[in-house]
This record gives structure tokens, C-alpha cells and sequence, in this order.
């Protein structure tokens, strides 16, 4: 699993990733080092990275969601939410700058996390679906939920579906890529 993201300037200088070696890497794009490691106690399944560079997020089979903070090539657990789903998390990614707001998704649900506040308050919006999540993308204010047969467009701070797309054919699974 590998996610890349620009820093604040733009210039895509850091890449954090996920692996079956059960850590979570961040790396300089420019120089191909490795930075720093973050060890797990399972496969890293889903990264995501602010913009900036400064928040890290991972999920995976142990359904544990984490938060890392970035600093000076370190990091560090600043948040983490044990059984954040009811299955494996799948994809996980921050909807703004501060690193704040994360949505996770996992079996049948996308969930919305406040992480300024104590995992234990649980997620603050939770949208349950028919089918499990394959694949989660945000473009602007929407996001793009792809599960089972259907693609649903839902608003990315209210989890409100505002459209949903039900494919004609069976398919065996229905990702974004990294076009958006």
C-alpha cells in the first residue's frame, strides 16, 4: 500500500507507506531514504499523509486506527482508536490540512473521526452501507464511496448521500486510482 502526498509547497517530497513487514514508512521522494519506520502489530493496510507532511494515518486487519505526528523525519502516535471498525480497515484519509478530520472505512461502514477528541468518544459520523467498502476518494467536498455494485457520492462533513450510481454488471471489485 503506498501513499503519496505533496508537502504544504507542492513538490510531493514525502511518500509514507504500508507493508506486510508490519510497519509504516515515511520517505524522502527526492533521495528514495527512508526517513522514519513506525512498527504495528500486523499489516499496514491503508496510509494517508496531510498535504503538509505533518500528520500520518494507518489502519489495517487489527482494525486499529492510528495517528502519527511528523516531525523532524520522526513519528510519533498522537491518536489511535482500537477496533475503529468491525472488519479490517481498508483505506483511511484525512478530509483537511490540520490532520483533525480522518475518515476510515472498513466492512460496511465510512467513518468520520475528530481526532482532537478521545477515541473513546467514538466516531463523530458513521455511514452504513449494503455492501463492503472497496475503495473511498475525496474530491473536493464529495466523497466517492465505491461498495459492492455501487458508486455513492456523499457529502464529505455531513455523510449525507447525495447520489449513488448502481452499477448494470457484476464486477469484482471497483477502485479510483489515484487520478482525483
Amino acid at each position: 500500500v503506498i501513499s503519496t502526498q505533496s508537502t504544504g509547497s507542492g513538490d510531493a517530497s514525502l511518500a509514507f507507506t504500508g507493508s506486510a513487514d508490519y510497519t509504516a514508512t515515511l520517505w524522502s521522494a527526492t533521495s528514495g531514504d527512508a526517513l522514519a519506520s513506525f512498527e504495528h502489530d500486523h499489516i499496514v493496510r491503508a496510509v494517508d499523509l496531510t498535504r503538509d507532511g505533518r500528520h500520518a494515518a494507518t489502519g489495517g486487519r487489527k482494525k486499529k486506527l492510528r495517528v502519527l505526528g511528523v516531525t523532524d523525519g520522526s513519528l510519533a502516535e498522537s491518536w489511535s482508536c482500537v477496533d475503529a471498525h468491525s472488519d479490517s480497515i481498508k483505506r483511511v484519509l484525512f478530509t483537511d490540512e490540520s490532520g483533525d478530520s480522518l475518515l476510515s472505512a472498513g466492512g460496511k461502514t465510512v467513518r468520520l473521526w475528530d481526532v482532537r477528541q478521545p477515541s473513546s468518544a467514538g466516531a463523530s459520523l458513521e455511514l452504513d452501507l449494503a455492501s463492503n467498502v472497496n475503495d473511498i476518494a475525496l474530491c473536493g467536498d464529495t466523497l466517492m464511496v465505491a461498495h459492492g455494485e455501487s458508486v455513492a457520492f456523499v457529502d464529505a462533513k455531513t455523510l449525507v448521500t447525495k447520489r449513488e450510481h448502481v452499477y448494470p454488471f457484476a464486477g469484482a471489485t471497483r477502485s479510483f486510482g489515484g487520478f482525483l
